[in-house]
C-alpha cells in the first residue's frame, strides 16, 4: 500500500499524507494539494472490485449533492476534502428529524442526475443478488425468505428509475463550510428512487432506540417521502427488503445473518404493501 501511496502522491502532486481511515476496501489519507487540503483514497484489492466505480458516479453527479472528484482510476482517487461533521452529529444533538430532512434534500439532488447510456452501475437484480441466493437455503431466517419473495415482486414494479447513491446513511453525508451538505462513498445503483431512502431507516448504526422504534421508523418514512415526493409506503417496502438484504451481506462477510437489520425489518413487516 505504501508503494501506491507514493505513486499517486507523485502522480497527482500531493504531499503531507496523513492516514485518516483504514478499511477492508481502502486506505484514506488527508493530503495537501497546492496549499489546500484534499483526500487521497487508495483501494485494496477488495476495494478495486467494490468501490472503484464510485468516483465515476460522483463525476456523473457533477457536484450536485456530492463531493467533487479531481482524478481517479481503478487503484486510487483524489477527492475534495470536506471540513465539517457527519450528519450523524445532528442525531447526537437530538435532531434526528432534521438529519433525515438533510438526507432527503441530498438525495433529491443526486436523483436529478441523468442516467448515462450503457452505464456501468448496478441494477437491482445485481444489487440484491445475495438476498436471492441466500433465501432458498435451509438456514435462511423465514423473514429473509419472505423478503426475497416480496423483493422479486417489487423489482418487477419499479417506477421512477434514477441514479441511486445506494448506501445513504448518517455517516455518508457531511457538512462543508463552503458547499453545504455533501454525500460521499456511493454504492452506485440504478433503480426505483424510493430504495435510496431504505438504509436511512436502518441507521444510525448501533442506535436501536431509533432503528427499533416503530413510531420513529414510520415518521422517518413520512419525512423522506414528503421532501422527495415519494409515497411513504414505497419507502417502508424497500426498507423492509433492505434489512433482509443487509443481513445477507453480514452472512457473507461474517458467517451469520445480521440480527439488527432483521429486527428493524420485522418491525416494518406489518406495514408493507399487501400484494
Amino acid at each position: 500500500m505504501n508503494g501506491l501511496l507514493e505513486k499517486y502522491c507523485a502522480l497527482w502532486n500531493l504531499s503531507e499524507p496523513s492516514l485518516i481511515a483504514k478499511t477492508n476496501t481502502s486506505h484514506v489519507y488527508k493530503v495537501a494539494y497546492q496549499n489546500i487540503s484534499a483526500v487521497l483514497k487508495v483501494y485494496t484489492e477488495l476495494g478495486r472490485i467494490h468501490e472503484a466505480i464510485g468516483p465515476q458516479f460522483l463525476k456523473e453527479c457533477n457536484g450536485n449533492g456530492v463531493i467533487d472528484v479531481y482524478e481517479f482510476n481503478d487503484e486510487a482517487c483524489f477527492l475534495y476534502y470536506v471540513d465539517g461533521n457527519e450528519v450523524l452529529s445532528l442525531v447526537e444533538q437530538e435532531k434526528d428529524e432534521e438529519a433525515t430532512l438533510i438526507i432527503a434534500q441530498t438525495l433529491s439532488k443526486i436523483h436529478k442526475t441523468p442516467i448515462p447510456k450503457n452505464h456501468p452501475y448496478k441494477t437491482f437484480d445485481t444489487h440484491m443478488r445475495r438476498l436471492f441466493e441466500y433465501a432458498p437455503m435451509d438456514h435462511a431466517p423465514n423473514i429473509v425468505k419472505r423478503a426475497a419473495a416480496f423483493a422479486s415482486s417489487k423489482i418487477r414494479k419499479q417506477i421512477e428509475i434514477s441514479m441511486l447513491h445506494g448506501d445513504m446513511h448518517h455517516k455518508n453525508v457531511m457538512y462543508d463550510t463552503q458547499k453545504g451538505w455533501l454525500a460521499l462513498d456511493p454504492q452506485c445503483v440504478v433503480g426505483d428512487r424510493a430504495y435510496d431512502c431504505a438504509n436511512t431507516l436502518h441507521n444510525p448504526h448501533q442506535r436501536p432506540d431509533l432503528t427499533e422504534d416503530k413510531d420513529r421508523l414510520l415518521k422517518q418514512a413520512e419525512i423522506l417521502g414528503t421532501e422527495l415526493n415519494i409515497t411513504p409506503q414505497r419507502i417502508i417496502d424497500y426498507a423492509y427488503i433492505h434489512g433482509a438484504l443487509s443481513s445477507c451481506w453480514t452472512k457473507e462477510d461474517n458467517g451469520h445473518y445480521g440480527e439488527d437489520a432483521l429486527r428493524t425489518s420485522k418491525i416494518l413487516e406489518p406495514y408493507i404493501s399487501k400484494e
